[in-house]
């Protein structure tokens, strides 16, 4: 079995032990739950549909997109991106993501070369592109899939305040294609969105 067949299938697995945990009525109540500000959010259309439109982020956007999901900690880097920089580099990820979409995690690899873009921020921005099939990967969400595959989602481990030395441990890509494989087969077993199941486990994840 080659190494692609078989990560679907762990996905398929893991993502079967999630729901076990989390069934639909589950998540859909915890969706309902969620609360944050929705100002710049993926869902705010009015904010996002030139984004969508044109097939590139400006800086301004990206900006106000660090902030809504940063909350500030990275505007300084953030604002030493160029505006062209940042429309090539948004641009050639949203290119990628159409050309090889089987490979979720190109794009937000590519997303990264950005100064103070880091994988989460990332993640962000292609759910904004695409909620259906990114959702935002946090502290929150990994630690609610932990509980439910422990052993999947091993490779890292938060403390309580999801911090060491004051700074939050960082993902990698494997981490990303994880999370991104795991819950795109959730979406498929289940009438949700990508985004929707973010939110549900941001919820969900909210207890150490």
């Amino acid at each position: 079995m080659c190494a692609r067949r078989k990560a679907a299938v762990n996905c398929v697995e893991i993502a079967q032990r999630v729901l076990a945990r989390y069934p639909q009525a589950t998540l859909e109540k915890a969706i309902a739950a969620y609360e944050y500000d929705s100002n710049a959010a993926p869902e705010d259309r009015q904010m996002w549909d030139d984004f969508r439109g044109r097939g590139y982020m400006t800086l301004s956007e990206l900006k106000r997109l660090s902030l809504w999901k940063a909350r500030g900690r990275q505007q300084v880097n953030i604002a030493s991106n160029s505006d062209p920089a940042v429309k090539a580099v948004t641009e050639a990820a949203i290119q990628v993501n159409s050309e090889v979409p089987e490979e979720s995690v190109l794009p937000i690899g590519i997303l990264t070369t950005l100064h103070g873009v880091e994988i989460p921020t990332a993640s962000t921005i292609m759910t904004v592109w695409d909620p259906q099939r990114f959702g935002i990967l946090d502290i929150r969400v990994w630690r609610a899939l932990r509980k439910a595959a422990p052993d999947a989602f091993r490779q890292i481990e938060f403390p309580p305040n999801g911090s060491r030395k004051g700074y939050r441990l960082p993902f990698g890509p494997n981490d990303a294609a994880l999370y991104l494989c795991v819950i795109r087969e959730i979406a498929a077993q289940t009438s949700l969105s990508c985004r929707e199941i973010d939110k549900a486990l941001w919820v969900l994840g909210d207890d150490p």
